[in-house]
């Protein structure tokens, strides 16, 4: 390792000596130069969710603790908020609740598995739009359709590349957001009818 560093000196040359069995000695002038403190380490950092996005509530569903544990660091260090569920009927019972923006989905689980669960929800009008990403170690193309059957709005083989999976839920929030304003745009301009509506149906009072 370097301990400094040293710049031969103007003075004198250098020289060197010889003793018998131990080979050249070199001796020579030198100026040590101050010490330079060296460069601060800045950590590295996540890539900031988009505002668009931040303080999603998403809802992990995986009987694996480690996966769960890894999940939730990386989802908060990302600005979101997390929920999670170690089985299927867990996890239609957490959908309930906590009303998650996205939900996380495993394949094996005890109970119910993530193929039904994602049935259920795709087939009541309350919950059918929330996006499920499915994660399974499940990499057969029959599996891959079993779960499009299902209804799943993506699918990703275990294990998965970090970057691919974050960008696929930054990109299902927005659309889910999206979709969301213009169900309530629809709905405010359907009560603002249904207002006209009674406005010019009504009977005027007859005069008394």
């Amino acid at each position: 390792k370097v301990r400094k560093t040293v710049q031969p000196g103007a003075a004198a040359p250098p020289a060197n000596k010889t003793v018998l069995g131990r080979g050249y000695r070199f001796v020579a002038p030198f100026t040590s130069l101050p010490h330079e403190p060296p460069l601060p380490v800045v950590p590295a950092a996540h890539e900031a969710t988009s505002g668009a996005t931040a303080g999603s509530k998403i809802l992990i569903v995986d009987d694996e603790p480690f996966n769960v544990d890894y999940l939730e660091q990386e989802l908060a260090d990302r600005g979101y908020e997390t929920v999670s569920a170690v089985n299927g009927q867990e996890a239609l019972e957490k959908v309930a609740t906590e009303a998650p923006d996205l939900i996380l989905l495993d394949v094996m689980m005890p109970v119910l598995d993530g193929f039904t669960v994602c049935r259920i929800l795709k087939d009541h009008e309350e919950t059918r739009l929330i996006p499920i990403i499915i994660m399974t170690a499940l990499d057969a193309v029959a599996d891959r359709v079993q779960g499009i059957k299902a209804g799943a709005d993506d699918f990703l083989t275990k294990p998965v590349h970090e970057e691919e999976l974050f960008a696929r839920i930054e990109t299902a929030l927005k659309l889910k957001r999206t979709v969301d304003r213009k169900i309530d745009e629809l709905r405010t301009l359907k009560d603002h009818f249904a207002k006209f509506v009674r406005l010019v149906t009504t009977p005027e009072s007859p005069a008394s």
